[in-house]
């Protein structure tokens, strides 16, 4: 084809998706500057990609999103180099190991999406769920363990946008949570109490120092404590997290 013939904006339109997903939520300035277009370009661009419903503004923001569409565009592509030969081996390691599910998830916009996991092997198994299925960043250990080694402007965008409560709860509920995401990049993981009786403990995968999403596995509360699970679990979840992210930065530097 010849380049009179591409419909460039298209293309822009793919470029500015590119450019709010490696930022995981970005403004007009950061947009502009990602893709070389002019700001009112830039601008019309984002409209038009937020009327056919594929962006979404937060009216606690000015930023843009990507919508709840976008997942369905990719429903049938996994990345499968990467996640079907490293990652789920890696997953698949760990459970064979300890029994207990494992899972990965990457961050979209205020939510995280399962990746991959390993729940049709484990032998206890709290509920099979399905590939894709997106949860909340700011109440999943997940999420948590993911925004407290996110990039310092990616983690800014995202607090930003938090969903918060009443008005007079705002500020406290910001500070609470920043002191969390504190605690948790000092000790370098997060658990939780999930409601289906389980704990999940997680743990960043870091590419090139900066968070690229988390790599989780869930246990039953009732079998042992969290310490016991830290004690037990912690040093084999980080190396593998350390595998997947050594793994993504060689891929990063040697494409092809």
């Amino acid at each position: 084809m010849k380049a009179g013939d591409k419909v460039r904006s298209l293309i822009r339109g793919l470029e500015i998706l590119e450019a709010i997903n490696r930022h995981n939520g970005a403004n007009l300035n950061q947009v502009a500057q990602d893709t070389k277009l002019s700001r009112g370009t830039a601008y019309r661009m984002l409209e038009s990609l937020c009327d056919a419903g594929f962006l979404e503004r937060r009216t606690n923001s000015n930023g843009y999103w990507l919508s709840a569409r976008i997942p369905s565009l990719s429903s049938g592509y996994r990345s499968d180099a990467w996640v079907s030969q490293i990652a789920e081996p890696a997953l698949e390691k760990l459970t064979r190991a300890y029994a207990w599910p494992c899972s990965l998830l990457i961050p979209t916009d205020l939510r995280m999406i399962c990746l991959a996991h390993t729940e049709h092997l484990s032998p206890v198994t709290f509920r099979r769920r399905r590939i894709g299925l997106a949860m909340s960043m700011f109440d999943t250990a997940s999420g948590l363990a993911y925004l407290a080694f996110a990039a310092p402007e990616t983690q800014a965008n995202l607090l930003t946008s938090a969903p918060t409560p009443a008005k007079a709860q705002g500020k406290a509920t910001a500070g609470l949570l920043k002191s969390t995401l504190t605690q948790i990049r000092k000790r370098g993981y997060h658990i939780v109490d999930s409601p289906d009786r389980g704990s999940v403990l997680s743990v960043p995968i870091l590419v090139n120092d900066t968070a690229f999403g988390s790599l989780s596995l869930r246990f039953f509360t009732s079998a042992m404590s969290h310490a016991l699970a830290v004690n037990t679990y912690l040093t084999p979840l980080r190396q593998a997290a350390r595998d997947l992210g050594d793994a993504l930065e060689s891929m990063s530097a040697h494409p092809f």
